[in-house]
């Protein structure tokens, strides 16, 4: 759409739109609501200790920072070829410090699931450690969304308006 520039508000979660000159307004995203990026250079091999948010190395892989909403939940949803689970959840602030994390529990663990992020102000970024049949070279079709239902696949970044 020419004319037509779009912002996503990290803090809120929402997405916002202006047309021409006017004022940006909220209104329905056009971005696919996939987190997951499995092109991040943050994404990696190995997994992300909960306790610390440091990367070990090991067989499983790891997602790159994504963008949370303190006391919100996410789906996460793993095709069916990998029937995998996530090993622990780390979460950070806006500089990418840790915060806090979640090892697996009843609450999470194999796909498809969902996570609530802790209710603390300063949590902005989340990571997640993929069970070890998941390698870093076969990411295709996990999905990370905003919610307690999953949604279609789409790929991270699609444009899903058109």
């Amino acid at each position: 759409s020419s004319g037509v520039v779009g912002m996503y508000d990290t803090v809120s979660g929402q997405f916002f739109t202006k047309q021409g000159t006017g004022d940006f307004t909220a209104g329905p995203s056009c971005i696919s609501p996939n987190l997951f990026d499995k092109n991040d250079s943050d994404v990696g091999d190995g997994f992300i200790k909960a306790t610390d948010g440091t990367v070990v190395a090991g067989g499983r892989a790891h997602t790159g920072y994504f963008n949370v909403i303190p006391n919100t939940t996410y789906h996460v949803t793993l095709p069916s070829y990998q029937a995998g689970n996530v090993n622990g959840i780390a979460f950070y602030d806006q500089n990418k410090t840790f915060v806090a994390g979640l090892t697996s529990n009843a609450s999470y663990g194999v796909s498809p699931y969902n996570f609530t992020v802790p209710n603390n102000s300063a949590i902005r970024y989340a990571r997640l450690t993929l069970t070890d049949n998941i390698a870093k070279t076969n990411l295709d079709g996990i999905q990370i969304e905003k919610g307690s239902t999953a949604t279609a696949y789409r790929p991270y970044g699609e444009n899903i308006c058109d």
